[in-house]
């Protein structure tokens, strides 16, 4: 098979048309083909960098919005891949956690995670869930819905990513919305941008945490 080669618009050097990134498009007859792109893989890669670096802020912030924007999709991707890729994982994490890097990093992450448990005991927690209706309170999918798809209970979700693990930064959240928050501030992720978005469960949630919780503290203490 002949070699094709492609002249880079920016380096204007000849190269191979694999150096090449492509996309397959419909021609005007309707007919699906591949175009390849006028600068080599290099530079563009190049260029990118040198624009992230230019305004890295607003590289994050697009980067970001572009995560929230698209979280189902890149959720059903991920879950996907790891259902083709179980052995890849179990052998690769595996093999990560006996070296001694993973080790540190694991326990490190350990430490962490135990700090950022929510110290509310069981009358507590079942009383928040109560008053999101025993459903997630950024998507309102109910307890019951999220045990039979994930057979486990919901979460307790720090609502201010760094806040307090008291009451006041606690509302019960799914699995695909908890993961989906991840480290991202209430006020940046939940916009009228995701796709589980409701402004009536934001009210909600932010009267919540602003005075609604207090009512369950001061019914406890005046037993």
């Amino acid at each position: 098979m002949k070699k094709i080669n492609k002249v880079c618009k920016t380096c204007n050097i000849s190269k191979s048309i694999d150096d090449y990134y492509s996309q397959k498009r419909k021609d005007s007859v309707g007919n699906l083909k591949v175009y390849y792109f006028n600068e080599c893989k290099e530079c563009t890669k190049t260029r990118v960098r040198q624009n992230q670096l230019k305004d890295h802020s607003k590289y994050k912030e697009n980067l970001k919005q572009y995560f929230i924007k698209h979280s189902k999709e890149h959720s059903a991707r991920r879950k996907d891949w790891r259902q083709k890729n179980k052995h890849h994982i179990k052998s690769y994490f595996g093999e990560y956690q006996q070296s001694k890097k993973g080790k540190a990093l694991y326990k490190k992450y350990g430490i962490e995670r135990k700090s950022r448990n929510h110290t509310i005991n069981n009358e507590e927690w079942n009383s928040c869930k109560t008053y999101f209706n025993n459903s997630c309170a950024y998507c309102g999918l109910t307890e019951q819905n999220h045990r039979e798809m994930h057979q486990q209970d919901l979460h307790k979700e720090h609502v201010i990513h760094r806040g307090l693990n008291d009451l006041s930064n606690c509302v019960p959240a799914c699995k695909n919305c908890n993961s989906s928050k991840w480290t991202f501030e209430f006020k940046d992720w939940y916009t009228s941008e995701n796709p589980n978005y409701s402004a009536s469960r934001k009210v909600k949630i932010l009267s919540w945490i602003n005075y609604a919780h207090k009512e369950i503290i001061s019914n406890r203490k005046g037993r």
